[in-house]
Protein backbone atom coordinates (compact mmCIF):
# COMPACT_ATOMS: atom_id res chain seq x y z
CA UNK A 1 0.00 0.00 0.00
CA UNK A 2 1.52 3.36 -0.96
CA UNK A 3 2.21 5.90 1.76
CA UNK A 4 0.99 8.84 -0.32
CA UNK A 5 -2.43 8.43 -1.80
CA UNK A 6 -3.83 10.27 -4.79
CA UNK A 7 -5.92 12.63 -2.71
CA UNK A 8 -2.84 13.70 -0.68
CA UNK A 9 -0.98 14.94 -3.73
CA UNK A 10 -1.33 18.55 -4.85
CA UNK A 11 -3.72 19.05 -7.71
CA UNK A 12 -1.64 21.74 -9.41
CA UNK A 13 2.08 21.46 -9.88
CA UNK A 14 4.71 24.09 -10.57
CA UNK A 15 6.35 21.97 -13.25
CA UNK A 16 6.20 23.39 -16.78
CA UNK A 17 3.32 22.27 -18.89
CA UNK A 18 4.84 20.72 -21.97
CA UNK A 19 1.85 21.35 -24.20
CA UNK A 20 1.59 25.11 -23.53
CA UNK A 21 5.19 25.82 -22.54
CA UNK A 22 3.88 27.72 -19.49
CA UNK A 23 4.08 27.04 -15.80
CA UNK A 24 0.82 26.44 -14.09
CA UNK A 25 0.50 28.50 -10.92
CA UNK A 26 -1.81 28.06 -7.96
CA UNK A 27 -4.80 30.33 -7.58
CA UNK A 28 -3.96 33.89 -6.53
CA UNK A 29 -6.60 34.16 -3.85
CA UNK A 30 -5.89 32.89 -0.37
CA UNK A 31 -8.05 30.39 1.43
CA UNK A 32 -10.66 31.92 3.78
CA UNK A 33 -8.99 30.30 6.78
CA UNK A 34 -5.70 32.13 6.19
CA UNK A 35 -7.46 35.43 5.58
CA UNK A 36 -9.25 35.08 8.92
CA UNK A 37 -5.95 34.31 10.68
CA UNK A 38 -4.26 37.43 9.28
CA UNK A 39 -6.92 39.84 10.50
CA UNK A 40 -6.62 41.06 14.08
CA UNK A 41 -9.56 40.99 16.45
CA UNK A 42 -10.23 44.29 18.26
CA UNK A 43 -9.79 44.26 22.03
CA UNK A 44 -13.09 45.95 22.74
CA UNK A 45 -14.77 43.32 20.57
CA UNK A 46 -14.16 40.89 23.42
CA UNK A 47 -16.12 43.06 25.82
CA UNK A 48 -19.33 42.79 23.79
CA UNK A 49 -19.58 39.14 24.88
CA UNK A 50 -19.21 39.93 28.62
CA UNK A 51 -22.22 39.79 30.88
CA UNK A 52 -22.70 41.62 34.20
CA UNK A 53 -20.78 39.04 36.23
CA UNK A 54 -17.80 39.20 33.85
CA UNK A 55 -17.73 43.00 34.08
CA UNK A 56 -17.94 42.85 37.88
CA UNK A 57 -15.03 40.39 37.97
CA UNK A 58 -12.96 42.55 35.62
CA UNK A 59 -13.55 45.68 37.71
CA UNK A 60 -12.83 43.94 41.02
CA UNK A 61 -9.70 42.31 39.58
CA UNK A 62 -8.47 45.66 38.31
CA UNK A 63 -9.06 47.33 41.67
CA UNK A 64 -7.39 44.41 43.46
CA UNK A 65 -4.34 44.64 41.23
CA UNK A 66 -4.04 48.38 41.88
CA UNK A 67 -4.14 47.84 45.64
CA UNK A 68 -1.78 44.89 45.42
CA UNK A 69 0.62 46.96 43.31
CA UNK A 70 0.68 49.66 45.98
CA UNK A 71 1.82 47.12 48.58
CA UNK A 72 5.60 47.54 48.37
CA UNK A 73 5.49 51.34 48.35
CA UNK A 74 3.07 51.41 51.29
CA UNK A 75 5.33 48.99 53.18
CA UNK A 76 8.24 51.38 52.75
CA UNK A 77 6.04 54.28 53.85
CA UNK A 78 5.04 52.47 57.07
CA UNK A 79 8.67 51.47 57.67
CA UNK A 80 9.67 55.12 57.31
CA UNK A 81 7.02 56.18 59.80
CA UNK A 82 8.24 53.53 62.24
CA UNK A 83 11.85 54.68 61.96
CA UNK A 84 10.77 58.30 62.47
CA UNK A 85 8.90 57.35 65.66
CA UNK A 86 11.91 55.51 67.04
CA UNK A 87 14.32 58.28 66.03
CA UNK A 88 12.22 61.16 67.37
CA UNK A 89 11.53 59.53 70.76
CA UNK A 90 14.97 58.11 71.43
CA UNK A 91 15.11 58.76 75.17
CA UNK A 92 11.44 58.44 76.08
CA UNK A 93 10.24 54.83 76.06
CA UNK A 94 6.62 55.64 76.94
CA UNK A 95 6.27 58.09 74.03
CA UNK A 96 7.92 55.57 71.70
CA UNK A 97 5.48 52.82 72.67
CA UNK A 98 2.51 55.20 72.35
CA UNK A 99 3.56 56.38 68.87
CA UNK A 100 4.44 52.84 67.74
CA UNK A 101 0.94 51.67 68.69
CA UNK A 102 -0.45 54.20 66.17
CA UNK A 103 1.89 52.95 63.46
CA UNK A 104 1.06 49.34 64.34
CA UNK A 105 -2.65 49.99 63.80
CA UNK A 106 -1.79 51.50 60.38
CA UNK A 107 0.19 48.36 59.59
CA UNK A 108 -2.68 46.07 60.60
CA UNK A 109 -5.17 48.03 58.46
CA UNK A 110 -2.75 47.93 55.53
CA UNK A 111 -2.26 44.18 55.84
CA UNK A 112 -6.01 43.54 56.03
CA UNK A 113 -6.57 45.66 52.91
CA UNK A 114 -3.75 43.93 51.07
CA UNK A 115 -5.06 40.49 52.02
CA UNK A 116 -8.49 41.36 50.61
CA UNK A 117 -6.87 42.71 47.45
CA UNK A 118 -5.00 39.45 46.94
CA UNK A 119 -8.31 37.59 46.91
CA UNK A 120 -9.48 39.57 43.87
CA UNK A 121 -6.28 39.15 41.84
Amino acid sequence: MPLIQEKDRPTESSEPNIADGKKSTPAASMAPETEAEDRSFPFFGLLCYADALDRLLMVSGTMGSFIHGMGPSMSYYILGKTLDVVGNNMGNNEATVHELSKVTSDLIYFQATLLNAIRFC
